[in-house]
């Protein structure tokens, strides 16, 4: 899951105006957006707990994507997943645009058939007007399948990518990537809170309840922070995943 980076909302003036505005609209209860790609029981076990205390989108991907076949383990626990009523999006890498609409559809069509998938994640999203009728036609296709479409550009992008998904990511670095000073970007107090979704990676257990009140108070709905970072930050679940989802259930 690969964020590009762009210059971040810093003036103080307009970064405490839209604080407030976003503290003041954010009324649905927090849940859950949890990458899980490490496809142990062990983290499967984890997420299916906490989706039974807070709502859920969980992310698997099977083999960088569906792969070219089914793998019936996976299955079984996407099968767990949607007994607790999370939201099962399956990844799929779109190289900012690179890859050809074909190939993504088929990935599509993979997920909803070998796992029963209700949603796609859309990693690596460009941010780029050049490529809005690409993402366009990828929400479209699914869409009409009725799969639920996250985006994630990693970081706030231009207004026209609120159509291009039903939930955005803009933010998912490490938190010492910038998560003290950033802000959405304006446009999105024209939205709903739903819409939005932040993945805060390498947060110590000493300041992750700090990082989930700034995410509610940035107005974001979907919230994931997790203390494992490197080159693997989602091969498995946080140490404190239990108290997260206990934290984030208090949240509105």
């Amino acid at each position: 899951m690969k964020s590009m980076l762009i210059t971040l909302f810093t003036r103080p003036v307009l970064a405490l105006t839209c604080s407030i505005v976003f503290l003041a609209s954010h009324t649905q209860a927090a849940g859950l957006i949890m990458p899980l790609y490490g496809n142990s029981t062990y983290q499967f076990n984890d997420a299916v707990a906490a989706a039974q205390k807070v709502p859920m989108i969980a992310i698997i991907n099977p083999s960088d994507g569906p792969g070219s076949s089914k793998i019936a383990s996976i299955a079984t626990q996407v099968t767990r997943l949607r007994s607790v009523k999370a939201t099962v999006a399956g990844y799929i890498s779109t190289v900012y645009g690179g890859i050809p609409l074909g190939t993504v559809y088929t990935q599509i069509d993979r997920y909803a058939a070998w796992y029963g998938a209700n949603g796609i994640f859309l990693d690596e999203m460009s941010d780029r007007t050049t490529k809005l009728s690409y993402y366009q036609s990828i929400y479209a296709y699914a869409s009409k399948k009725g799969m639920l479409v996250i985006g994630n550009p990693g970081t706030f992008t231009i207004v026209n990518y609120a159509a291009t998904a039903d939930i955005l990511v803009t933010y998912e670095d490490p938190l010492a990537a910038g998560w003290a000073k950033y802000y959405q970007s304006v446009w999105t107090a024209s939205y709903p809170v739903n819409k939005f979704a932040t993945i805060v990676y390498a947060t110590s257990s000493s300041v992750w309840k700090a990082a989930i009140d700034r995410a509610v108070a940035l107005r974001y709905v979907w919230i994931f922070v997790t203390d494992i970072g490197g080159a693997d930050p989602f091969g498995r679940a946080p140490t404190y995943i239990a108290a997260e989802a206990d934290y984030l259930k208090t949240k509105k």
